[in-house]
């Protein structure tokens, strides 16, 4: 004859069931809010203040002398035996109003430029973080060399119908800006154009003749695959704000 569970352990049975769900169920949310812990945002400022929070937009910002500021970039990238300028010098020079958290280590800022035609260009400079040379000094951030300059929001679609062989002035038409990466290596030209679904790379050759489009290369935001050199794909195409018109 079967014996029958004392009355007793039969009323026991369902609690101890209740409560090894609610531990795994603490246990699960306990992993889950582990996983998406976000990170506090990146504090950047400089010494007077100014800070990405304090950002204007693009159509509010001082128009500088296009002229003025591309000569300064230029004097700059060819002083490759020196230290770039920290972000404050360019502050001190051309004062900062729009600066974009990239990542970590990166920020970008924006300048709008107007040349003596009225047309308005943009220029986005990307500054890296640097160790402090002073036990407990603040960080510093210098100019990673990294920049662009827009017209207006574009995306590899504009460019669609370009290909090698094409002549220089086809994209010309297309981004006017271009003309802002034509003082380099008089032979071969490379121009890094922002888009706002990535990064434009277009190797041009000069000849007696012309100058020719050698080859196109397109890194989306966020491409694992992108060269070093285009750390700005870091963010996202909602954290650069692109010109819609000028």
């Amino acid at each position: 004859m079967k014996k029958s569970l004392p009355l007793l352990a039969l009323l026991l049975i369902p609690c101890l069931l209740l409560s090894a769900c609610g531990e795994a169920k603490e246990s699960d949310t306990t992993t889950t809010a582990a996983t998406t812990t976000v990170s506090p945002p990146i504090e950047v400022t400089l010494p007077d203040g100014v800070k990405p929070a304090d950002n204007k937009p693009l159509d509010q910002l001082t128009a500088y002398d296009f002229e003025t500021v591309t000569t300064y970039l230029h004097q700059v990238e060819s002083q490759s035996d020196s230290t770039p300028p920290f972000l404050e010098s360019y502050h001190q020079r051309f004062p900062i109003e729009r600066m974009d958290v990239i990542d970590s280590t990166r920020v970008s800022v924006v300048y709008k430029l107007q040349k003596d035609s009225g047309e308005i260009v943009f220029a986005y400079i990307v500054f890296e973080q640097k160790e402090a040379s002073v036990p407990d000094q603040a960080p510093l951030w210098g100019d990673s060399l990294e920049r662009y300059f827009v017209t207006h929001a574009l995306s590899s679609a504009d460019f669609s119908s370009v290909q090698p062989g094409d002549g220089y002035e086809k994209i010309a038409v297309i981004e006017p800006s271009l003309d802002c990466y034509t003082v380099n290596d008089p032979q071969q030209i490379v121009a890094a154009l922002l888009l706002t679904d990535g990064i434009l790379e277009v190797e041009f050759m000069r000849t007696e003749d012309n100058t020719q489009v050698k080859a196109l290369q397109f890194y989306s935001w966020g491409a694992k695959d992108a060269p070093g050199q285009y750390r700005i794909l870091n963010a996202t195409e909602r954290t650069i704000p692109l010109p819609t018109a000028n």
